[in-house]
């Protein structure tokens, strides 16, 4: 009878589900930072986002995702004015990757076909590698005339997060979507001083979705 009951189920739960294979690419930027390490956002900015998904529809509005997303940021901007020593310090720097191993549970609304709105929890494994930022130190009355220069490189990290967010969805083909979501993000770290912290940021993305494979 057990036996029974669990073909049943499992055959239930494959007849209700749809599987899709995803392939996405598009842009981000981080709209909000807060902590004590995520400097990898705060000088560098726009992103090209391409990744991979799972998407499991359990039901009608829930989906399991996922995901494997790979972001290659620009290096946007850094300048300190120094007032005691009459410096200012300018820089540029070579680009910065990130690597996101995780997966999300999503509630969709589906019911239109067209617009979807969605909601999403989920969490994974980061894995950045920040580029190397050159630094002139000028003199502060005259920034034409280079002090010297110096190398800042921002240490790789490994961490787990947690994520959350909301989007919408609109289908412009029957597979193909372009989707804009707001996504935060959130680590805890323990820092120099041997207490935890948490860091968090908020991004902004907007991609194209293609469905690669249906099942």
């Amino acid at each position: 009878m057990k036996r029974i009951i669990t073909c049943v189920l499992f055959v239930s739960i494959n007849l209700s589900s749809q599987i899709k294979l995803q392939g996405k690419g598009g842009l981000s930027y981080p709209v909000d930072i807060d902590g004590y390490e995520v400097e990898l956002y705060r000088y560098w900015k726009i992103g090209l986002n391409a990744g991979v998904n799972a998407d499991i529809q359990l039901s009608k509005i829930f989906a399991v995702k996922p995901t494997i997303t790979y972001q290659y940021i620009f290096f946007n901007d850094y300048t300190q004015e120094v007032i005691a020593g009459s410096k200012a310090i300018s820089s540029d720097g070579n680009e910065s990757h990130i690597i996101n191993l995780g997966g999300e549970l999503c509630i969709e609304d589906n019911s239109d076909g067209t617009t979807h709105p969605f909601l999403f929890l989920g969490g994974g494994y980061a894995i950045e590698r920040p580029g190397k930022m050159n630094i002139a130190w000028k003199e502060f009355e005259n920034p034409s005339r280079d002090i010297y220069t110096t190398e800042y490189q921002i240490q790789n990290r490994n961490y787990w997060y947690y994520s959350a967010g909301f989007g919408f969805g609109y289908s412009i083909a029957d597979d193909l979507d372009i989707r804009t979501v707001i996504s935060y993000f959130a680590n805890k770290v323990k820092v120099p001083t041997q207490y935890k912290t948490y860091n968090s940021y908020w991004l902004l993305s907007c991609s194209l979705v293609y469905d690669i494979l249906k099942l």
